[in-house]
């Protein structure tokens, strides 16, 4: 399991290399993937037994390259909560409202109840929601 362990934190260090020469250059790239191979903490969790935070930093810098490659991927299932004001949004009509943006971008509904809802992406890669600007943004790998 460390062996897995290593491997998973050792997977993220292409994926940086990747975005620093987007960012910044070959040799600051080599910079960067070198400092988050060789950083303590890395090497403090490769050392320890073998936990789920494992698969973060491989997670992460994928999450980050694709952004930065503009691949935004579209997720398949999406949970919600409309049943009440949550802390990070405003109002329940902008929760409402952020759910109908999710139904015109292609996701369907599975689930409702008390205000939880479960969407599924029922075309995966048609069109993405984009909440800030409020539309769908169309899959450029998907249209004709």
């Amino acid at each position: 399991m460390l062996v897995a362990q290593a491997v998973l934190f050792a997977a993220a260090v292409p994926v940086l290399w990747v975005v620093g020469r987007r960012m910044l250059g070959t040799t600051c790239a080599y910079a960067m993937a070198c400092a988050y191979a060789l950083s303590r903490p890395i090497a403090e969790a490769a050392a320890f037994q073998f936990h789920e935070f494992a698969f973060m930093p491989l997670l992460t810098a994928l999450l980050f390259e694709r952004w930065q490659a503009g691949r935004r991927l579209r997720a398949p299932w999406v949970i919600a909560d409309t049943g009440g004001p949550q802390p990070m949004i405003a109002s329940r009509p902008a929760q409402l409202a952020d759910v109908r943006l999710l139904r015109d971008c292609g996701y369907e509904q599975l689930y409702d109840r008390d205000g939880h809802l479960v969407l599924h992406a029922a075309s995966p890669g048609s069109a993405t929601p984009d909440l800030t600007p409020h539309r769908c943004t169309p899959d450029p790998a998907h249209s004709s």
